[in-house]
């Protein structure tokens, strides 16, 4: 699997961002995070407002840009083969199908995939620690779909999207997986999984009490085949999916 660094289009951010300003109804709101880096922005935004105000933080930080997106693809690549590695074992994938990924060092803080295009954005001012570590998450996702579509071939993309059950899956799925020792002894780092999910929604009596995120992590933590852990995950979130989609 090869990776093309690049520093993501004024389109693409100003698109994102306003995205995430003005979310779907289905989508979580996660306009806090745009307004944490950029206090002067607000929902009622046009997106010619967001252009300008991006434009003028490429033209102030055009050298720091570059220099970060030069010191993180070293460093990236420094793990990125064995990473690779890791996840076909996990997994217990043989070939991976997707042959390159676009990684868009963008000005938005909230790091979307898109599995048509083959491509996943990082924010440029997080430490490069962080941005490996996201970059490990998103890179997992690709190659997990993979593995979800050896098992359920009928599976679209659209499946794989918000507010797809079988999206929040994934979501609970890829931190379990990387913080699995094998990638640990690549990239020591505590992935953590989003907190919608550490909330105690589903009905105590029959989980004993724990959350969405711990019955995930306890299915995970058996011994036994990833097809098969996938199977009892998703049977798990399909029992519970009217909680889940409260989420």
């Amino acid at each position: 699997m090869k990776f093309d660094f690049k520093l993501a289009p004024i389109k693409y951010d100003v698109e994102k961002i306003y995205h995430f300003l003005n979310p779907d109804e289905e989508d979580w709101n996660w306009s806090r995070y745009i307004k944490n880096c950029y206090s002067e922005l607000n929902k009622m935004d046009s997106k010619e407002k967001i252009k300008k105000i991006l434009i003028k933080v490429r033209e102030e930080n055009k050298k720091k840009l570059q220099d970060k997106l030069f010191n993180y693809k070293k460093e990236f690549e420094k793990i990125s083969n064995k990473i690779i590695s890791e996840f076909k074992e996990i997994l217990e994938i043989n070939a991976i199908k997707t042959h390159k990924i676009d990684i868009l060092i963008s000005l938005s803080p909230i790091n979307p995939y898109n599995l048509e295009k083959k491509e996943f954005s990082v924010y440029w001012n997080f430490p490069i620690k962080d941005m490996i570590a996201i970059s490990i998450h998103e890179i997992f996702h690709f190659i997990y779909f993979e593995k979800w579509r050896e098992i359920f071939p009928k599976t679209t993309i659209k499946d794989f999207e918000p507010p797809s059950l079988i999206w929040h899956l994934s979501e609970l799925v890829v931190p379990a997986a990387l913080n699995d020792k094998k990638i640990q002894n690549v990239f020591k780092y505590l992935h953590r999984t989003y907190e919608e999910y550490t909330k105690r929604r589903i009905n105590k009596k029959s989980i004993n009490k724990k959350s969405i995120n711990e019955i995930i992590l306890d299915l995970y933590s058996k011994k036994r085949p990833f097809s098969l852990f996938i199977k009892e995950a998703y049977n798990f979130v399909l029992k519970h999916e009217k909680e889940i989609q409260k989420v």
